[in-house]
């Protein structure tokens, strides 16, 4: 994996993160800390994709009942302590009133937060051999209800991967290492079950990038082209400027994708001016006459090409559109002429300095030693250096020029 790979999914992953540490707990929520240890970013991207795909109230059973027992031993092992504080002080009077915390285990539901801790090299090398002790004790001593660690190996083209969590070997594979994606889908149904229930499946999203859907009124995560939903009805809302809006009611079980048959919107008239006014329209590949185009479907394209000038493509999304379409001389087209001004003004500055000092190094060396016949050579680059300051001047104006049309 090559350190250009490393960077880009370095910062997929850190987006990642943020995005799960900013998604707010319903009110009365629990957070259910999990973290991610892992020394390729790739692996480790793909893994927090996933839990972006499992965010949401934790519906495991017995991920909440982990929970609880940990926030339980986090209860008694701070009762303890303020036990051994009374027995340490000089007056032991405090501990006749001693009287034990009552310690409530929440009934509200957990709900998935991503961490950084911040772990030593000693205890992720433990957790990436899935070690069972090294995994209980940083889940006790750092508050985590989850770890998932994941260990690579790179042999040529070919890389190995080892996914543990909580101790648990959960996915092992050999894959290409450049096709890290191919891991996303079984690592999330690896994952599921220490998140959600039974009752949730991993659902494919077939649906044009244009729209946007709601389930049961609410907005859920699409990572890949998948989201979670618990089996059973649901009401799915689609909404886009390209199709008429769509609800539907749908039973979600085994095999269930999502993919609405959508109704195209079709536009109103579409007219169009071009400069040059005579150049050729095309509406969705389309030729028109009368720079008018009726009924398509939205978006729309539209292309102008005229003799001498770029072609040029616009897109709409609205049902009916004014376009004015301005094509671009080809003799501009890929120039940009104030670098090239720039460039032919320095390279006419050098030459002038250059030409004049040795021209007048070489009048120096006439009048100093007048037995050497420098003087034709003087005479000749006097001549060459006027011309360079002629086109010192013209490339100037030239690169003034360039500069206020801001070509």
């Amino acid at each position: 994996m090559t350190s250009s790979k490393h960077s880009c999914t370095f910062r997929k992953r850190l987006s990642l993160i943020f995005m799960l540490l900013l998604l707010s707990l319903p009110a009365g929520a629990v957070p259910y800390r999990a973290l991610v240890v892992s020394s390729d970013e790739g692996i480790a991207s793909l893994i927090l994709s996933s839990l972006t795909l499992l965010s949401g109230e934790v519906t495991s059973p017995s991920a909440c009942e982990e929970a609880r027992a940990r926030i339980e031993a986090e209860a008694r092992i701070a009762e303890e302590q303020r036990i051994s504080g009374y027995l340490t002080a000089e007056n032991l009077s405090a501990l006749s009133s001693y009287a034990p915390a009552d310690t409530q285990l929440p009934d509200e539901p957990f709900v998935l937060e991503v961490t950084d801790v911040s772990i030593g090299e000693t205890e992720a090398s433990f957790l990436r051999e899935g070690d069972d002790d090294a995994f209980g004790y940083l889940r006790l001593s750092q508050g985590l209800d989850l770890i998932i660690s994941a260990g690579t190996a790179d042999e040529g083209l070919m890389s190995e991967v080892t996914v543990y969590a909580n101790g648990d070997l959960v996915y092992q594979a050999v894959y290409l290492s450049s096709d890290e994606n191919s891991i996303f889908l079984p690592l999330t149904e690896a994952l599921l079950p220490y998140l959600k229930s039974d009752d949730y499946m991993i659902v494919p999203v077939l649906v044009p990038s244009n729209v946007s859907f709601t389930v049961d009124g609410q907005t859920v995560p699409l990572v890949y082209g998948y989201t979670v939903l618990s089996k059973g009805e649901h009401t799915i809302r689609y909404t886009s400027p390209a199709f008429e809006n769509l609800e539907e009611t749908v039973i979600v079980d085994d095999g269930f994708a999502i993919n609405p048959v959508l109704t195209p919107l079709f536009s109103g008239p579409a007219i169009v001016s071009s400069i040059p006014f005579d150049a050729e329209i095309y509406y969705q590949g389309v030729g028109v006459e009368n720079h008018l185009a009726m009924n398509g479907t939205v978006p729309f394209s539209i292309t102008a090409t005229a003799d001498g000038f770029a072609p040029f493509s616009i897109q709409s999304t609205r049902l009916s559109d004014n376009l004015t379409i301005m094509l671009r001389p080809e003799w501009m087209d890929g120039a940009n002429l104030v670098d090239q001004a720039k460039t032919r003004f320095y390279n006419a500055l050098l030459g002038t300095l250059i030409t004049f000092g040795i021209h007048v190094a070489a009048n120096a060396v006439s009048n100093v030693y007048p037995d050497y016949s420098v003087a034709p050579l003087a005479t000749a680059l006097a001549g060459v250096s006027i011309v360079q300051l002629v086109e010192l001047v013209d490339s100037m104006f030239d690169y003034f020029q360039a500069a206020r049309l801001g070509m």
